[in-house]
């Protein structure tokens, strides 16, 4: 799965994120988000 199909799946369910990746750009991006426990996610796709 695409990063940026991940992001926008999680921005669906009301996931707000401390970074995000240009939804309109292609190729490597990552996004990072906080789980309930106040640890940082970072979803990276590299190609």
């Amino acid at each position: 799965m695409m990063v940026r199909t991940i992001q926008k799946d999680l921005k669906a369910q009301g996931i707000s994120f401390q970074s995000e990746a240009d939804e309109n750009s292609d190729g490597p991006a990552s996004f990072m988000f906080s789980d309930p426990d106040g640890n940082i996610i970072l979803i990276d796709q590299h190609v």
